[in-house]
């Protein structure tokens, strides 16, 4: 019987055009070999775990509550006689389905006139793909043949699918396969051990000008390798085919293609071998790179102007930076005099790197015997426009100065000079006069809308001294005040720019509070000379400086001990 039987399977499947009448033809068979009503495949679902229906066939074909049922269902490993088998991988009979505890259809079975069932594994090559079971009208005793007509059945049904499923997978893989080549942007050509094209592209039959037809079977060398590189594809080829060697596999390679017409275009070439067959298939993905290379050449030819330009504009620079420098210096002091009694100290930095001129300013200038002035300013902008300014602010101070003796004045006529020019410039100043004597020095001073200066005393405190006046250049009545005092021995006076407290530091800007604690901080400052102080004060606001963009201008005048010599 199970030889019969198992040549009426064979004879189904091999009639069978699709998967789906090759089951239906086979659970025919089993029917019929077991006398049976219904048989029922159910397939395995790898992504769930469970068994789900997949077919059935009924002797007479007719509806029942129970094909319906099945249809919905699915078991669970170890669930009912499909989950039993799943679990087992054991053929499974049951005599009564009336009597078995595990066998959720029992009732609508019943209705449907099916009394007991026998299911077997359904096995592929890689595993258990399913269940076959097949149920009769009548409570029958487990029965040798018809289990080894079951098992034979999921034996011979299984590997029918599972080859069946290779096959749709190869073809889906395929037709993916050659999808992605046909419609790869990129030029894709397959070549065979002799060097002949197996397959060409619809991009490539664009970027060369050949038809695919044309090229199947002729060397690939011949087509699109450029005479004078043939060779060197012939021995690459060769030398491959004889060693095996994978290096030249895989690299991005820049070489020189060739289209139908002989013109010839940079490409940019990647070859791979297609599987492990023997002999071997390669694929060659092509990419046309005129355009890079153009862009290329053209980046290359716009870096070199860049470069020139940049040299030029280098040179053209340092012409106006060194013209900067030379404008700066200018506009002080070239050195700081010597002054019998006193000690001075200045420091002046940009506040930017490059060529602008800045509009900070200080002066130290005699007056007669014993008797000198002292300046500093904030001109607002940079630029020759504030470099201009600023010389004529410095020169104006100097005019006034010997004209008038009292401070406020000198200022008043600097705000007069800066509204007759008519610009709109604004200026802060101080000035002020040190009559020096053996042992103190008398200052009277103006401050024009600039921050007050600090005062060291050699046995005190910093503090700010002075009274703040109106900014100079905005309206006629700005007014400044004369203030007097004295300098002891050892005591120092510190001008300064706004550059100093306006600096940015963590948390806000550097501050007066912050430049009387850094005057006070320097060890032993009664006993340090001025320079000493201003480049610590300098060095202080470096960095925050130039993240501001602000000018520093610092000018310190220490009165010191002396054994009465006169003053000059």
């Amino acid at each position: 019987m199970t030889r019969r039987f198992g040549e009426s399977l064979l004879r189904a499947l091999a009639g069978a055009r699709t998967g789906e009448s090759a089951t239906g033809a086979v659970l025919g068979e089993l029917v019929k070999a077991l006398g049976g009503r219904l048989a029922v495949l159910w397939l395995l679902d790898p992504r769930t775990g469970l068994l789900g229906w997949q077919a059935d066939h009924s002797v007479a074909d007719e509806p029942s509550e129970l094909r319906d049922m099945n249809r919905r269902l699915t078991f669970a490993p170890g669930v009912g006689l499909p989950g039993r088998i799943l679990s087992t991988l054991q053929p499974t009979w049951v005599e009564d389905v009336a009597a078995d505890p595990d066998f959720p259809r029992a009732d609508v079975a019943l209705q449907a006139g099916m009394r007991s069932v026998v299911g077997g594994p359904l096995l592929a090559q890689d595993g258990l793909m399913g269940v076959v079971e097949v149920f009769s009208t009548t409570a029958r005793q487990p029965d040798e043949q018809q289990v080894s007509d079951v098992v034979l059945v999921g034996q011979q049904l299984g590997f029918y699918l599972g080859r069946r499923r290779v096959e749709d997978r190869l073809r889906a893989t395929e037709e993916s396969s050659a999808s992605i080549v046909h419609a790869a942007l990129d030029c894709i050509i397959t070549m065979d051990h002799r060097g002949r094209v197996v397959d060409f592209n619809p991009a490539a039959e664009t970027t060369f000008g050949y038809d695919r037809d044309e090229t199947i079977g002729e060397l690939l060398a011949e087509l699109i390798i450029p005479p004078e590189f043939r060779d060197a594809h012939h021995e690459a080829l060769a030398s491959y085919i004889k060693s095996r060697d994978a290096r030249i596999l895989g690299q991005r390679l820049e070489l020189t293609g060739m289209r139908a017409d002989g013109s010839q275009f940079p490409v940019e070439l990647t070859v791979t071998r297609l599987g492990t067959y023997e002999p071997p298939v390669f694929a060659g993905f092509i990419r046309d790179i005129s355009e890079r290379r153009a862009a290329e050449e053209q980046l290359g030819e716009l870096l070199e102007r860049e470069q020139v330009e940049r040299a030029r504009a280098e040179r053209a620079e340092r012409a106006t930076r060194d013209v900067a420098e030379v404008l700066q210096r200018s506009l002080l002091p070239p050195r700081l005099p010597t002054i019998p009694g006193l000690e001075l100290g200045a420091a002046y930095r940009a506040g930017t790197a490059g060529w602008q001129v800045g509009g900070d300013f200080y002066d130290v200038f005699k007056l007669g015997k014993g008797r000198w002035a002292i300046a500093i300013g904030d001109v607002c902008g940079k630029g020759p426009r504030a470099a201009a300014l600023t010389a004529m602010v410095r020169y104006a101070i100097r005019n006034a100065a010997v004209r008038e003796a009292r401070p406020s004045d000198v200022l008043a006529a600097l705000n007069a000079e800066l509204l007759a020019d008519e610009q709109g410039e604004l200026v802060t100043a101080i000035y002020a006069t040190m009559d020096i004597g053996d042992d103190e020095t008398c200052v009277r001073m103006a401050v024009g809308g600039h921050p007050l200066p600090l005062l060291a005393r050699a046995d005190g405190p910093v503090t700010a001294v002075g009274r703040s006046g109106a900014l100079l250049g905005a309206v006629e009545s700005a007014q400044s005040y004369d203030v007097e005092f004295r300098l002891s021995p050892r005591d120092m006076l510190l001008l300064y720019t706004d550059g100093v407290t306006e600096a940015p530091v963590t948390g806000g800007r550097f501050g007066e509070s912050r430049l009387s604690e850094l005057v006070a901080s320097v060890a032993g400052v009664a006993k340090r000379h001025p320079q000493h102080v201003v480049d610590h004060i300098d060095e202080a606001v470096g960095s925050a400086r130039l993240e501001a963009g602000d000018d520093v201008a610092l000018l310190a005048v220490r009165l010191v001990e002396t054994d009465g010599a006169s003053r000059t």
